[in-house]
């Protein structure tokens, strides 16, 4: 788990310029979603383990927030892989491309609120249905 912890820091401090936009416009906006930046993710699940870190992690509706660059081009199959065991964590995932980050940030602001909205909408009608 140090190893991981560490490399969550160390992303911290090196994000790139789409991470850092929409972190500091997601600080300003006052969504009303904690939403934390370089999250540690654990994996374990039935003798299968994995650690990753999230780019946004929103730990009140268990989204995850990813910043995809060009070199994501080259992990489609990794970026398959964390979604899949992301989503057996009931984890929602959702993902944008630097440039649309860099080229509007406030339409992908816009886009994560609402998103979060409808999470939350939908896990009230859960609990209200006892959890299902």
């Amino acid at each position: 788990m140090y190893k991981i912890t560490q490399k969550a820091r160390t992303l911290r401090i090196n994000q790139t310029q789409a991470e850092n936009l929409l972190w500091q416009h997601l600080r300003a906006m006052k969504t009303g979603f904690r939403i934390v930046r370089q999250k540690p993710i654990l994996f374990n699940y039935f003798g299968v383990s994995r650690e990753f870190v999230a780019d946004f992690y929103c730990r009140e509706l268990s989204v995850v927030i990813e910043v995809d660059g060009q070199i994501r081009q080259n992990q489609l199959e990794y970026d398959r892989l964390r979604t899949e065991l992301m989503s057996v964590m009931n984890i929602a995932v959702i993902r944008f491309k630097n440039e649309q980050i860099i080229d509007d940030v406030h339409v992908v602001v816009e886009g994560i609120i609402s998103f979060l909205r409808k999470r939350r909408e939908d896990v009230a009608k859960r609990q209200e249905r006892g959890g299902e």
